[in-house]
């Protein structure tokens, strides 16, 4: 399965949310609107469409270019994704809530 077939299973899952539209909009069309993940809900979706679609992995540094949010959340992608990892799961099967994450991302996205 191609990636623009494995984008539109993903997009069609009812698995996403704005931050996550917006990955996939800049992935596929070069803009997007600039959401952002906030909390554990919004970067699990985003962290599921990358397993989704993983060619895209290595290219969310390009969210960057749309706000200082998104370049902060780019620069520590992967430390976000092992907390949330070993806190709840992506799919958070282990546990049904991720404060180590949420303070995490919420001390990414203060940083000054």
């Amino acid at each position: 399965m191609g990636v623009m077939d494995r984008a539109m299973k993903w997009m069609l899952s009812g698995d996403t949310g704005l931050s996550s539209e917006a990955i996939a909009k800049h992935m596929l069309y070069g803009e997007c609107d600039g959401s952002f993940p906030w909390d554990p809900s919004d970067i699990g979706r985003c962290f599921r469409l990358i397993e989704a679609v993983p060619e895209w992995g290595g290219r969310i540094n390009e969210m960057g270019k749309y706000n200082k949010q998104w370049q902060r959340l780019a620069d520590h992608w992967e430390e976000i994704r092992v907390c949330m990892e070993g806190e709840v799961g992506i799919r958070w099967e282990k546990a049904k809530s991720a404060p180590k994450t949420y303070a995490l991302m919420k001390r990414v996205l203060a940083h000054d």
